[in-house]
């Protein structure tokens, strides 16, 4: 959901990404016709390995002619930037969708880094991703930020050339058998997130007074 009330999802294995805008239709979510955002539904695959979807590097790509595949999560951030998170050939991908034109911020293999969901990330700029494998969650600006891999591990067969990510929360998660899957922020900047392992899943608190501090988790955990 956008902060202007305007519904987005994504189709998966289609590879599309769609929006509802109440406003711009008869007022309610249900009557009005959805309007696509991303992606041209040619790379409808299964799995994570195909090889259909490219990076989009230099921002002058219609987004609605390339194919993105397994489009799996979608974040708008408070300028109102799309944000869509793609599995292709062995890699997870976020890219930003501005003014109709797609660009790729961040390119990671899938073998170091398992890129999980997106969120909006606090005070406006861009959005949080996680990184199940380290425990980590990231935010990525919009705007380039030079070379180099935003993220820990070997670096991916290409780095994030467009992306300025940092990380913002380090050891997410207890012990090493955790992995750090869905996050949320909110007005105030807390985070909110789950971790699961083998037994249960875990919902932390990581206030964002402590988050200034230390940077590194675990949170309180509030709910399991």
């Amino acid at each position: 959901m956008s902060p202007s009330g305007v519904l987005y999802f994504t189709t998966g294995y289609a590879g599309q990404v769609w929006k509802i805008d109440p406003a711009a239709g008869t007022g309610d979510y249900r009557t009005t016709a959805a309007q696509l955002v991303a992606g041209n539904g040619a790379a409808t695959d299964r799995g994570h390995r195909v090889a259909h979807e490219r990076r989009y590097d230099d921002g002058t790509d219609r987004a609605t002619a390339v194919p993105l595949a397994n489009a799996y999560s979608v974040a708008v951030d408070a300028a109102g930037r799309v944000f869509v998170l793609s599995y292709a050939d062995g890699h997870a991908r976020i890219h930003v969708v501005e003014n109709g034109r797609i660009r790729t911020v961040v390119d990671r293999g899938l073998d170091d880094a398992a890129i999980t969901s997106l969120a909006p990330a606090p005070g406006g700029g861009g959005v949080l991703f996680t990184d199940a494998r380290h425990g980590t969650a990231w935010q990525v600006s919009d705007r380039p930020g030079g070379s180099g891999t935003a993220g820990p591990g070997p670096a991916a067969p290409g780095p994030d050339t467009a992306a300025l990510a940092r990380p913002v929360l380090r050891q997410a998660c207890v012990g090493d058998t955790e992995r750090l899957f869905g996050i949320l922020a909110d007005r105030g900047g807390d985070l909110y997130y789950t971790c699961n392992d083998a037994t249960q899943a875990s919902l932390y608190r990581m206030s964002a007074r402590a988050l200034a501090a230390a940077g590194s988790g675990p949170g309180q955990r509030i709910l399991y």
